[in-house]
C-alpha cells in the first residue's frame, strides 16, 4: 500500500524529512510573538494516512520489536495518540530508506533503547530507583578488591516500571544478589 502511495522512485524526496512533511506527518510550528499556537499537523493523503496509522497501530501490538518499544515508550510520556504518530512518521522515514538504498529492513529489537546505555549505568540506576521506592538498604557494592563503596544518591532518570521489573527478574534469574 505504501508503494502505491509513494512509487518507488524515491529521487522525488531529496531527503526524508521532505517526504514526511509532504505525507503531513510532521508536527505543525505555528509560533507568533513568542507564543507556541497549534501544533497541528498539515493534511496529505488520506489513503496514506489510513494505511501509515493501520500499520502503526499494528505495529504498537506485535511483541518484541523496535517499533512496539517505540510506542510503549512514548505512550507512558506522552499519550497513546501522539505515540501512535511518532511510529506513522518512524514507519514513513524506514519506507523512504529502504525504498531509497534497495535494502531490506532491518529489525532493531526490543530493547534497542535499553542498549544504548551501559550495563553499569542501568544497575546503579535501579539500585537508586529501588532505594527511593523504600525497599530497604541494598548491599554496599564491592569494588574489584573487595572493599566496599557507597552507592551515589543522585536523582535516577525516569523508566517505566516494567523495564525495571524485567531486568529485576533477568538478575535474580542469573543469580546476582
Amino acid at each position: 500500500m505504501l508503494i502505491a502511495e509513494l512509487g518507488v522512485d524515491m529521487s522525488v524526496f531529496p531527503t526524508d524529512a521532505h517526504l514526511a512533511s509532504w505525507a503531513g506527518q510532521c508536527p505543525g510550528n505555528h509560533e507568533s510573538a513568542g507564543k507556541r499556537r497549534s501544533g497541528k499537523s498539515r493534511k496529505g493523503s488520506k489513503w496514506l494516512q489510513t494505511t501509515l496509522n493501520e500499520s502503526a497501530k499494528a505495529a504498537a501490538r506485535s511483541k518484541g520489536t523496535y517499533l512496539s518499544a517505540q510506542y510503549t515508550r512514548l505512550r507512558g510520556l506522552r499519550g497513546p495518540r501522539k505515540a501512535t504518530g511518532a511510529l506513522r512518521h518512524s514507519i514513513l522515514i524506514a519506507a523512504y530508506h529502504i525504498l531509497e538504498r534497495k535494502v531490506p529492513y532491518q529489525e532493531l529489537g526490543a530493547d534497542y533503547f535499553e542498549q544504548r546505555r551501559s550495563l553499569e549505568h542501568r544497575t546503579k540506576r535501579l539500585v537508586r530507583q529501588l532505594q527511593q521506592l523504600g525497599h530497604g538498604h541494598p548491599r554496599a557494592a564491592h569494588d574489584v578488591n573487595g572493599a566496599r563503596t557507597p552507592q551515589p544518591t543522585k536523582e535516577p532518570p525516569f523508566t517505566s516500571i516494567f523495564t525495571l521489573r524485567r531486568q529485576l527478574r533477568a538478575s535474580t534469574r542469573a543469580g546476582i544478589p
